[in-house]
This record gives C-alpha cells, sequence and structure tokens, in this order.
C-alpha cells in the first residue's frame, strides 16, 4: 500500500493515540515540554494559571478573572497600550514573550500537556518531565486524518532530532469495550524524519485514564492534581528552551562559534 494511501485512512472522532519510543534526557524533555505546550493554561486551579503566567508574561494573572479582577489579556493590553478587541494585536504582544521559547506551529492533535490540564485525569502527554517517552491512556480529536497527525509529527520530528519513537492511531478511543481495537496507520519517527507504515500489529494496549506518571496526582482530593509539575521545574524548563531557541537562531545566522570564542575569552 502506498503512503498516500495509508495517509487516506479514515479515523474515528477522537482517535487513541499509542506511542513507545527511546526515552529522552531530563533537559531533552523539558524542551519538548515547553516547545509542544501552547501556553494558553486554562484549569481549575487558579492560583497555578497566575504562576505560570507570571512565569512566562511577568504578570501574575489568570486567563480568566473574576468580579473586579483584571486577567491576563486585560493586562497585556494595558502593558502594551492596545485594545482589548485588537486580537490581532494582542497576539502579537504575546508573541513578543513566548518567541524566545520556539514554541511549535502548527501542533493541535500531538500537544503534550504536562504542565496544566483539567482533563479528568490531569496531565499528559506522549513525553514525561523525566524523559519517559509513551503514551497509551488518552485520544486526540476530534476528526483528525491521518495526513493532519503525520504533517504534526514532521515538525515535532524536525525540531527535536534526538526522538525515536513509533506512534499508531486506532481505530477506537481507548478503552472502548464495544470496539475490538485495531492500529490504523503508523508512524516511526527517527534521525529528525518521519515514515508512515502500514501497522502489523498495536503497540501496545490502550487504556484510558492514569498512565502512572503522575505520582497521585489525579487524586480527586488533592486541590493541585492539574499541576504537572512544581514552579521550579516549569522555570528550569523555560530557561532550557531559551538557551536551545537562541543558539539554533545564532547558528541559522552564523553567529554561534563568534559567541562561543567570545565565551571563554
Amino acid at each position: 500500500m502506498t503512503k498516500d494511501e495509508l495517509l487516506g485512512r479514515g479515523l474515528p472522532k477522537w482517535p487513541a493515540l499509542l506511542v513507545v519510543g527511546e526515552n529522552v534526557t531530563e533537559d531533552q524533555a523539558k524542551l519538548i515540554l515547553i516547545r509542544t505546550d501552547s501556553f494558553s493554561f486554562s484549569c481549575n486551579d487558579q492560583e497555578w494559571e497566575r504562576d505560570l503566567n507570571e512565569a512566562v508574561y511577568g504578570i501574575h494573572a489568570a486567563r480568566h478573572e473574576y468580579k473586579d479582577t483584571k486577567d491576563l489579556d486585560q493586562l497585556i493590553c494595558e502593558r502594551h497600550k492596545i485594545s482589548e478587541k485588537d486580537w490581532s494585536a494582542l497576539d502579537e504582544a504575546k508573541g513578543s514573550y513566548t518567541s524566545k521559547y520556539g514554541l511549535l506551529e502548527g501542533i493541535y492533535y500531538l500537544n503534550n500537556q504536562r504542565i496544566s490540564s483539567s482533563w479528568i485525569d490531569g496531565p499528559h502527554g506522549w513525553c514525561n518531565w523525566d524523559g519517559k517517552i509513551g503514551s497509551t491512556n488518552y485520544n486526540i480529536g476530534k476528526y483528525p486524518s491521518c495526513n493532519d497527525v503525520y504533517e504534526e509529527w514532521k515538525i515535532i520530528a524536525e525540531a527535536f532530532p534526538f526522538l525515536n519513537l513509533r506512534s499508531q492511531l486506532l481505530n477506537c478511543e481507548a478503552g472502548d469495550d464495544d470496539s475490538v481495537p485495531e492500529a490504523v496507520i503508523e508512524f516511526v519517527i527517527s534521525g529528525g524524519k518521519v515514515q508512515v507504515v502500514e501497522p502489523k500489529s498495536m503497540i501496545a494496549e490502550a487504556a484510558f485514564g492514569s498512565d502512572g506518571l503522575s505520582d497521585g496526582l489525579l487524586n480527586f482530593s488533592n486541590p493541585h492534581r492539574e499541576r504537572g509539575c512544581t514552579i521550579e521545574t516549569f522555570r528550569s524548563a523555560l530557561k532550557v528552551a531559551e538557551i536551545v531557541v537562541e543558539a539554533e537562531k545564532a547558528l541559522l545566522e552564523g553567529r554561534f562559534w563568534e559567541e562561543q570564542n567570545n565565551n571563554k575569552n
């Protein structure tokens, strides 16, 4: 079967995502988890939102505040003297804070949400803070095409050439008791490239819910269950991403080796 035929296969509304792969270093994990996040922090833990936004934007405010308290967007608009209804100017202002971290554009289905998440089982993703690569417990959606996901894996593979993993999309949701799970398509990521292959069998068993990586944060009696890390870990990850992105920029502009020599002197 050709690549185009494989990419033309249909998927359900919420296909389960399976990922298995070689673990990465903790610093590589920090880089992945920052750059595959959207920084649109939205959870029920508003104080966590405020802490995260302060780390990124220097503004201790949630995305949606209540009563007379101004929210993040309002305060950014005030700081940059733009109208609250000028969405393009607001996006540009936010980009002035986030561009140094190299957030990947064009990622919708394959975002990691290990920083914060209001999902029923909390923070999740195909990469974890300790460098473990893998996922069996959640669905992507809605209504993705195989080609959509292929294009996103291409972006991710190019950004993180050290990744070595296999990923499958299933014909059903994770934990769907009414379906016989089968892999629809498989992606092999290695050396910055993505190969599309016919699945021979499922690479793992899908099971909706906790993946065992969150150290008890998913207990509903825990008020911090939507937090995927500490603020110290988040700030450290921001610094790692900033350093790597600046180094990549210096290489492209031919400044890297000059700066390295200057640092030695």
